[in-house]
């Protein structure tokens, strides 16, 4: 089965409805999963946070497939991380 490409405005709307995609690049693959107010993006060597308006304008000229590899399990729960978070505070 042949993957798709998608535009930063097909991306967006993709993790918003739950998809986790992946942006592959000659130097490395970059992933993008949505956790319900921002886009985490990650990498081999780094992570960041960013809002969906920062995505569209940093990511216009890239092409999005599915990640089809990332498993439920390895997928960032926005419930987990708040209560992660919570008791460090």
């Amino acid at each position: 089965m042949e993957d798709k490409n998608y535009n930063v405005q097909e991306a967006l709307k993709l993790l918003k409805a739950g998809y986790s995609l992946i942006e592959q690049a000659k130097s490395q693959d970059t992933y993008f999963v949505f956790n319900g107010k921002d886009i985490v993006v990650r990498n081999e060597t780094e992570g960041l946070i960013i809002n969906p308006f920062s995505f569209l304008d940093l990511y216009k000229d890239s092409l999005f497939q599915i990640d089809y590899s990332q498993s439920d399990e390895e997928a960032v729960d926005p419930k987990k991380d708040d209560e992660y978070y919570s008791w460090r505070q």
